[in-house]
């Protein structure tokens, strides 16, 4: 007997299979991370065609195919986000957000509450005219709900209480007198912009107005905690768009990510 499978979810990666096929990657509410392809879905009439757009949540019937790979049988849209795809930097900023919960998550390990951020923060970039803020923003609450944003209001070494600055050194932060390799400064507003965003019932990524320097680092923040924890580069280059910056901002040479490369 066939099994078949039914869940709802958001494309967060595709690529072309064939001339007329497409694989894309669904993060789901019931099965985590998922591949499946679809036979066919280019096509003039199929009844897949224009389902697959990235960042699109659907329902979706699938069944098992080889290996990892499950094939699509029946796919219906719940929520487009045309808001998302009409707009260049709201395309930067989901990608940011689906990069996050493509690199590090395993196939099919279910994660309901990943799964209900990653639609509010979709609804919230559908919706806002500060796109490359509310990813920023929405991004350690991302890395939280995954269990891998670090302690950051005492010392991993000493246990003492950080006020002000402090230093992330690629796994942990620190105080000044328990650096024992190279480390970034991260300032104390954005500690206290942290704060705010991880705060339950806090504001929303609209509501808050953090200066470019901050939104900055803690961009560089929260890409240098998924490169260490998944162990590749980060392609998406959100601050390169952000315009409260009102210039290009390079992520590469941001010093947080620079003192904290992996490997």
């Amino acid at each position: 007997m066939v099994d078949i499978r039914k869940a709802e979810g958001v494309v967060i990666r595709r690529r072309l299979f064939s001339d007329t096929s497409l694989i894309a990657t669904f993060f789901t509410d019931r099965f985590g991370k998922v591949r499946v392809i679809a036979k066919g879905a280019l096509r003039r009439g199929s009844p897949l065609r224009g389902k697959l757009d990235l960042f699109m949540r659907n329902s979706i019937l699938f069944y098992h195919g080889r290996g990892d790979l499950h094939i699509v049988k029946e796919c219906d849209t719940i929520g487009s986000y045309g808001g998302i795809r009409d707009d260049l930097d709201r395309i930067v900023a989901a990608s940011y957000i689906a990069e996050i919960v493509d690199g590090l998550t395993l196939p099919e390990a279910p994660d309901g509450s990943l799964y209900a951020l990653l639609v509010q923060s979709l609804a919230a970039l559908n919706a806002s005219d500060r796109p490359v803020q509310v990813a920023a923003c929405f991004a350690p609450r991302l890395l939280s709900v995954l269990g891998i944003f670090p302690r950051y209001s005492s010392c991993a070494e000493c246990g003492e209480r950080l006020e002000g600055e402090r230093f992330y050194d690629g796994a942990s932060f620190r105080c000044k007198g328990c650096l024992s390799r190279p480390a970034a400064a991260v300032s104390g507003g954005t500690a206290a912009l942290i704060d705010r965003i991880l705060s339950p019932g806090g504001p929303g990524p609209d509501a808050l107005s953090p200066p470019a320097e901050q939104l900055s680092e803690l961009v560089a923040l929260s890409s240098a905690i998924f490169e260490a924890e998944s162990g590749r580069r980060m392609k998406t280059r959100l601050m390169a768009w952000c315009p409260a910056a009102g210039r290009a901002v390079d992520e590469g040479r941001n010093p947080v990510q620079n003192a904290c490369k992996p490997g």
